[in-house]
């Protein structure tokens, strides 16, 4: 199970898992939890208070890619291979910038943070959630745990 703090919770299927790193497999259609607004809404639905609304654990599930995530031991980030659930053809990689992995018997646990990385098959690249991240430094003071 790889988790994001409270809320994020995705059934993998483990590929490698050495001193290397943790690889995994998260194919489309796999049930999930994720996170959302109290109401119901998804939490990027008014962004001024997106870090700051109430939050619910709901039962989801993952859709349009299947994903191979790359963890390096002790490495602050992930990679992930996006491909396409029809038809499989490669679609690019998600640099997720995130915690060090920290194991648990059945899972492992990490907390995100927030600005990540698209790449483009052709190598192009951009940075993402730029505008969330600059949310959260404004509603998190230094030293704040989230």
């Amino acid at each position: 199970m790889w988790r994001y703090g409270d809320g994020f919770a995705e059934p993998v299927t483990v590929v490698q898992d050495d001193d290397e790193a943790l690889v995994v497999w998260l194919p489309a259609g796999t049930p999930t939890r994720r996170l959302v607004r109290a109401d119901g809404r998804p939490l990027r639905a008014d962004p001024s208070t997106m870090f700051t609304a109430e939050r619910a654990v709901i039962d989801g599930v993952w859709t349009d890619h299947d994903v191979l995530r790359i963890a390096p031991t002790n490495a602050w980030w992930s990679v992930w291979v996006f491909f396409d659930a029809a038809t499989h053809a490669f679609e690019g990689w998600y640099v997720n910038i995130e915690d060090p992995l920290a194991r648990g018997e059945h899972e492992v646990r990490t907390r995100d943070h927030v600005l990540d990385i698209e790449v483009e098959p052709d190598r192009s690249h951009r940075r993402k959630d730029v505008d969330e991240l600059e949310m959260e430094i404004v509603v998190h003071e230094p030293g704040d745990e989230r």
